[in-house]
């Protein structure tokens, strides 16, 4: 309509074309009489009057189809029913006769889970659960949009031409898409659009999800105004669910009630363009960008890479690939993420040792994540908490995944807290299921200055799985998780190359289902790297995953619960959780026996019951096919239980399966002596030190049987014994013990129990199954996954014996073993480039960035800081900008907004350093101490000097005029902050002020720090070398004044004279708030009276040389980390004066010198003692205590002297000479 008079007109066509289509609609439609019975049990069940359509939720089109035509198979045809409206991917209504859909809906009830069997079904595989759905029927006359609406169109065809309704396809001003299709419907063969709406608007299926699809932000259309019906629940809601991702804003504009992304009609009034929201574009919110580092490297830009500052592709945690150095360090050294499996580190001092090894052989600054099991409280129980020690400890600890449950809301708040204030920078949860995700969503709400890493693997993942479908979970739970700016989403399992990794990159596997794209930040390898180079798994293993086929159609993969599929099926783990392992003997015996034997139906009893029934059956099984043998045997080979073996037998046994031959020499350490020893390839190798112990505690428990008497020394000494060729002791230890070899001496009871007791005891569990009873499940299951690396240990080093975890999946992409692991993850990250760059960047430059991996930029506005004066000032080929705080104190800005302000709006150096949390000292990671060095304070002006034309930051200064000193000129910045080269230089100038010793002096301190982009996760490198002595020297110019300390050496005696006046005694009465009326002036008798000084003044006196004992360069500690411990006073002479040893006016000369410099844990302990003189008279003794924080290890430059009362008689010439020759003497 362009003029009134046309849109008149127009609204009279219009009304009586509805008036016409709606009586030729209740014409065509059959009349349907419902029977009262179908009516009663309709409304008993909660439904209402069964009617000609009924909307079904929660269900896919393909699934509602496939039940659609199990019904009409009963039905005739003019009573079938038809899918008449796709309102979205997951919201269908169906549309036909009342009894029909009443039968469809009791047919679907049939099919859904009932009440109760919510958890059973849960364990089930998601392609075998019941259907979950929710229905109601529409109140409506017709079966609309189906058809049964045909003849609609014929007879409205006639109306039309008798009344004279015409509009023509030109008459359209504003795009009209066709509800089935999504064609534009200005664009036809012919101008008629009469046929076409009546066709639509009747018997037309309406596909919203189709005709949609072309309402996007990448469309250019950015907000969507809906007219109704049904106001933000309607017709808008539906467009919106339909375009969420999309960029698309909904606004309803019949309504002043909004609903959840949905705005109302207020937002239509308001004229300001910078109150215009926009919704979320998944694409170009979340997709992946390319951007240029300066080395001119390209690097994948997502929330994951910018988090962790390496590439999207991570290697997850998996026992036990990654539980080892090797492959650790390998990965990190190639450049990727990586997490250490916690699963293979069973004791504290394991754990540490192993952080310790991986750090030793990485570069500074490269930092670890370690894998937590949630679900083992053993394991939990110590690695968390050591976790947050070795952080604070200075071990650059980065993040840590919480895996094998979410923990409850309020302890993962306490979880993230504590790893948080630890210096960690994120966490990652690794959820099972929507309930799950859903948790770790409102996790992230809670938690908003927490960084989480959400894992998502579904069921298809190597190792432990979910019952998961891969994408149906996330379909769900998608928008929720990007509503969060502080969740970050890495997909895992699955993944092998770069096409399946752009796969979720970009999002593109989501548009299979009907939505919008949905990326993923990154991607997780695991099973995929089983078999590199670096993987500790023995040659045999690689070769069976290589073998193992893996599942080509990716929709299959859950076969595995019910049987091998691609060489891998699901077996259920010691935790009682599904986990796909590779399929061999021994995978076959584990899962018939997770069905005979450890079903969780069976109680106790039961279990145990079948168990005996089969125990010879077991033995043999298990003997031939598992990795685990029976322990029990007899000398000559047969099977025999613990009460029929000898001790010598049981002895023998152990050191049997204990221990693998080694096949080179070895150097080990004797661990009492501290000596180290070579072991020739032919000995023997413990398995694990835990397993010597308990063959240690075995032979004990033989020397106390069989020793006769109690004075008899132990033949047994320590374990070092049984070290280096443990079968050829037993043979000296039996000899000793002859008895315990002869036939009729065997275990009786109480020694099997204390084998048994053995066997469980903490520490590595034993690799074999001692014993056929109610516990087999435990002997047969734990502990099972280190045999893949370490296949000697293996009876016939037989791969089919050995349990060996991998994805179904991703066993299709390993075909080779042994590939460099930096290969493997270099072909995935190149390949996501390359498809990023194709895909998104033709004809478009890659942008340039300093580093990723840095705090989030936060850009500042002018409101931000409101008392904040800005100003810049060009200077020829430069620019200075200059930032003035104010004067109260009530009006600065908040510290982390002055620093985001300072650092600018892009990634560069300064920004680097005056944000980044934490810096590396050599391989120690430490609070970033510049954050407290440029915290806002009242008067404060910074200027910041730039290139002209590039921006590029020259310098940066503070100039605080409180730092000025009375009686001098403007001595310049407080601070000056420059880098030249990769090295940034931070000076800190201390006004000195003037005293009776010396002028007013600007005294500068220099750090130094080595800028390193590579890492933008630890960009700032302090430069350690030289540093404790810049220290010293700054101290000791504002100690000393222009007054030389020399070379000090940790030997010589520091001399220093100081005369004690009125104003001196004032000053430090006052500071010790000593209120003694014998050092009060006000209290002297004769105002010609010396004042008294307390004894602690000694310290006042000797100040000088007592401090000069730290100087010395062989204590090399950071002054800034010195505490002053102790003073300790002896008062040699009190006569004087009959009053105090110390008063006004007295010259006081001292000398000290260094008793002790010992290394301690925590740092560096140094005492010190000397004399107070006055006249030449020892008045006072002094001793001190000094500690330097920190960690140290010249051992070499300690010593302690200490008075000795031992005489040594040098009795010979000879032995003079020798004494004298000696440096210390």
């Amino acid at each position: 309509s362009e003029t009134e008079a046309d849109f008149k007109a127009n609204i009279k066509k219009v009304a009586k074309y509805l008036v016409w289509q709606g009586i030729r609609m209740q014409q065509v439609f059959p009349k349907y009489t419902l029977d009262p019975e179908i009516v009663r049990k309709s409304q008993a069940a909660g439904d209402g009057v069964p009617t000609a359509m009924l909307d079904l939720k929660k269900l896919s089109r393909k699934t509602v189809q496939k039940y659609v035509d199990q019904v009409n198979q009963k039905l005739p045809e003019d009573q079938r029913v038809h899918i008449s409206l796709v309102n979205g991917p997951r919201a269908i209504v169906v549309s036909g006769p009342p009894e029909s859909n009443h039968l469809l809906l009791q047919t679907l009830r049939e099919a859904a889970v009932k009440p109760g069997e919510e958890k059973a079904e849960a364990k089930k595989p998601f392609s075998k659960r019941k259907i979950e759905f929710s229905a109601s029927y529409f109140p409506v006359s017709a079966a609309f949009h189906s058809p049964y609406m045909k003849r609609v169109a014929e007879l409205l065809r006639e109306d039309v031409k008798r009344l004279n309704i015409a509009f023509k396809r030109s008459d359209l001003k504003v795009p009209v898409y066709d509800t089935l299709t999504g064609r534009d419907l200005r664009q036809g063969h012919d101008q008629d659009l009469m046929e076409d709406s009546m066709r639509l608007q009747s018997s037309d299926m309406v596909d919203y999800v189709e005709s949609t699809a072309k309402i996007s932000h990448e469309h250019g259309i950015t907000h969507v105004v809906g007219f109704g019906p049904g106001r933000s629940a309607g017709i808008s809601a539906i467009t919106a669910r339909n375009t969420e991702g999309k960029g698309v804003q909904v606004i309803v504009a019949d309504s002043l009630q909004a609903s959840g992304n949905i705005q109302d009609k207020s937002v239509l009034y308001n004229t300001d363009p910078a109150s215009l929201s926009y919704a979320q574009d998944w694409v170009r919110d979340f997709g992946p960008k390319l951007v240029r580092l300066p080395d001119g490297s390209e690097m994948v830009d997502t929330r994951f890479t910018r988090l962790v500052g390496k590439p999207p592709v991570m290697v997850g945690g998996m026992t036990p690939t990654t539980a080892s150095e090797p492959m650790v360090t390998a990965t990190i050294r190639a450049g990727y993420h990586i997490e250490v499996a916690g699963g293979g580190q069973p004791t504290p001092q394991h754990f540490r040792d192993r952080v310790k090894a991986i750090f030793d052989n990485n570069a500074a600054g490269e930092g670890i994540t370690p894998n937590l099991l949630f679900l083992d409280p053993y394991l939990f129980g110590f690695q968390y908490p050591l976790v947050e020690v070795l952080a604070n400890e200075g071990n650059a600890i980065d993040g840590a995944t919480i895996a094998a449950g979410v923990p409850p809301p309020e302890k993962a708040g306490e979880i993230l807290s504590k790893l948080r204030n630890s210096g960690l920078r994120h966490v990652s949860f690794k959820p099972g299921n929507v309930d799950a995700i859903n948790q770790v969503i409102e996790i992230a709400k809670n938690n908003p200055e927490s960084q989480i890493i959400l894992q998502w693997t579904g069921g298809r993942g190597g190792g432990h799985h979910s019952y998961e479908d891969m994408h149906e979970p996330i379909l769900r739970t998608y928008a929720a998780m990007r509503r969060l700016p502080n969740l970050v989403l890495v997909a895992g399992s699955g993944i092998g190359d770069a096409k399946s990794a752009l796969h979720y990159m970009t999002g593109e596997w989501s548009t299979q289902y009907g939505h919008a794209p949905m990326p993923f930040d990154g991607v997780m390898v695991a099973s995929r790297v089983m078999a590199a180079e670096e993987a500790l798994t023995s040659p045999e293993v690689k070769q069976l995953i290589v073998d193992a086929p893996g599942v080509t159609d990716q929709a299959k993969w859950d076969a595995s619960y019910d049987g091998p599929v691609g060489g891998v099926r699901t077996v259920n783990s010691e935790l009682g959780a599904p986990i796909h392992k590779v399929n061999n003997r021994a995978i076959e015996l584990w899962a018939k026996y997770d069905k005979e034997y450890f079903k969780p139906e069976l109680t106790p009893d039961e279990a145990k019951a079948k168990i005996l029934a089969d125990k010879d059956k077991i033995i043999q099984e298990i003997n031939e096919n598992f990795q685990k043998p029976y322990f029990g045997k007899k000398a000559d080979g047969r099977v025999a239980d613990l009460d029929d073996m000898t001790y010598e037998e049981v002895a023998r046994r152990m050191v049997e399966l204990m221990t693998v031959e080694r096949r080179q020499s070895e150097t080990v350490l004797d661990p009492i002596t501290g000596a180290k020893q070579t072991i020739e390839g032919s000995a023997d190798k413990w398995i694990d030190v835990t397993f010597r112990h308990r063959v240690f505690e075995f032979l004990r428990h033989i020397e106390d049987h069989f020793t006769r008497s109690e004075d008899s020394p132990y033949f047994l000494q320590s374990t070092a014994q049984l070290e280096t060729n443990p079968k050829a002791f037993l043979d000296e230890f039996f000899k000793k013990y002859s008895e315990a070899t002869k036939p009729q001496w065997t275990m009786s009871p109480m020694d099997v129990d204390h084998f048994l007791q053995l066997c469980r005891q903490p520490g590595k569990p034993v690799n074999f199954v001692p014993v056929i009873d109610g516990d087999l499940k435990f002997w047969f299951k734990k502990d099972s996954l280190w045999y893949s690396e370490d296949i000697d240990a293996v009876p016939n080093r037989d791969p089919q014996r050995v349990a060996v975890l991998h994805g179904p999946v991703a066993a299709d992409y390993t075909t080779q073993a042994n590939e460099p692991v930096a290969k493997i993850l270099g072909d995935i990250n190149n390949g996501i480039i390359q498809g990023v760059k194709d895909r998104y960047y033709q004809g478009k430059d890659i942008p340039n960035v300093e580093y990723l991996g840095g705090e989030p930029i936060r850009h500042i506005k002018s409101e931000d800081m409101p008392h904040v004066k800005i100003s810049e000032i060009p200077d020829g080929e430069r620019k200075h900008i200059i930032s003035q705080l104010p004067a109260e104190a009530g009006q600065l800005p908040d510290a982390h907004t002055w620093a985001q302000h300072l650092a600018g709006s892009e990634y560069s150096w300064l920004r680097a350093l005056l944000t980044t949390p934490s810096i590396m000292q050599n391989k120690t990671k430490t609070a970033n101490p510049i954050a407290r060095l440029i915290r806002p304070r009242p008067g404060q002006r910074v200027e910041i000097t730039q290139s002209g034309q590039k921006n590029e930051i020259l310098s940066f200064a503070i100039f605080d005029s409180h730092s000025k000193v009375p009686g001098t000129s403007d001595l310049g910045p407080a601070v000056r902050i420059q880098k030249n080269g990769d090295q940034i230089t931070v000076t800190i100038n201390h006004a000195k002020p003037a005293t009776s010793e010396s002028l007013a002096e600007v005294i500068p301190l220099e750090f130094f720090y080595r800028y390193n982009p590579k890492q933008g996760y630890a960009p700032i490198h302090e430069v350690m070398e030289g540093k404790n002595q810049r220290v010293k020297d700054f101290y000791a110019k504002l100690w000393f004044g222009q007054e030389p300390i020399g070379d000090l050496k940790v030997g010589d005696v520091l001399e220093g004279s100081h005369k004690l006046t009125r104003s001196d005694i004032r000053r430090f009465v006052r500071a010790i708030r000593n209120q003694q009326k014998a050092y009060q002036e006000e209290h002297l008798k004769d105002p010609q009276a010396k004042l008294q000084a307390p004894l602690d003044m000694a310290v006042v006196a000797a100040w000088k040389p007592l401090i000069k004992t730290v100087f010395p360069k062989s204590i090399d500690g950071n002054i800034f980390d010195l505490l002053h411990l102790s003073n300790g006073f002896d008062v040699k002479d009190v006569q004087v004066h009959d009053a105090s040893a110390l008063q006004e006016g007295d010259k006081l000369d001292t000398r000290m010198r260094i008793l002790e410099v010992r290394n301690e844990k925590g740092g560096k302990r140094i005492a010190v003692k000397g004399t107070l003189h006055r006249e030449g008279k020892p008045i006072v003794e002094l001793t001190s205590e000094f500690f330097i924080r920190g960690k140290f290890s010249d051992f070499e430059n300690t010593f302690q002297l200490k008075p000795e009362n031992r005489i040594v008689t040098l009795d010979k010439p000879e032995a003079v000479a020798v004494l004298q020759s000696k440096k210390w003497f």
